[in-house]
């Protein structure tokens, strides 16, 4: 496990992987001094986005594990497709509240910003073709002395 493997793209999409598992504990609806968090909310919903900001989370943690990158990049790619179908379910939760007099409170807006950011900073890192110095092959090359003036090799005794 290498640290220097890991893009700036990769740590950003897990920051924001931990942000929107912190949205989920906050209160995301609420009526009259009582609140709801996402866990309590939703049924399926919030194990959509749990999946979501688990993977995002994942994903600097499989590109220091790995020597190629070909693997972060298919699993930045399966942020971007898990994190398409959290950003549509968030978006029907902020449009539609789920009961009758309940508001929105923080904790929708915070996740609603957090898969915002898993999908932006996934994106890029999938885009993104520079690889770290960690992951470029090296090459052994051998020094060979230069040969003398008069076309002898100095090598050989």
């Amino acid at each position: 496990m290498d640290l220097r493997r890991v893009r700036v793209w990769e740590w950003l999409t897990g920051l924001a992987g931990a942000a929107l598992l912190g949205a989920l504990f906050l209160p995301w609806y609420g009526a009259d001094g009582s609140t709801v968090s996402a866990w309590e909310a939703f049924a399926v919903t919030d194990v959509v986005l749990a999946l979501a900001g688990l993977l995002a989370l994942a994903l600097p943690v499989i590109a220091a594990a790995q020597r190629t990158p070909a693997v972060p990049q298919a699993a930045g790619a399966l942020v971007l497709l898990l994190g398409y179908a959290a950003l549509v379910a968030v978006l029907l939760r902020l449009l539609n509240v789920p009961g009758d007099g309940l508001g929105r409170e923080a904790g929708v807006f915070a996740g609603a910003a957090a898969i915002v950011a898993v999908l932006y900073f996934a994106s890029r890192s999938v885009g993104d073709r520079r690889f770290p110095e960690a992951m470029r092959p090296r090459l052994d090359v051998a020094v060979i002395p230069a040969p003398t003036a008069q076309g002898e090799r100095r090598d050989i005794s």
